[in-house]
């Protein structure tokens, strides 16, 4: 996670829940919908990283193709 952002999540909404979060910093860097909705919020540049990291690839892939 290229985790350079000086906001972040304080307050999770009930139907949200945490998928990602920064190892070092414990700040939440990506939330799912609990309900049964196609939803994915992340605090972080997937589209920076996806060139040479496979897993921002991945979720590059997934969000332009799936959702």
């Amino acid at each position: 996670i290229n985790s350079f952002h000086h906001q972040s999540i304080k307050d999770l909404a009930p139907n949200l829940k945490v998928v990602a979060h920064d190892p070092k910093d414990g700040i939440i860097e990506a939330v799912m919908s609990t309900d049964d909705v196609a939803f994915l919020g992340v605090q972080w540049h997937p589209e920076l990283l996806f060139e040479n990291r496979p897993k921002d690839k991945k979720l590059f892939d997934y969000v332009v193709n799936e959702l």
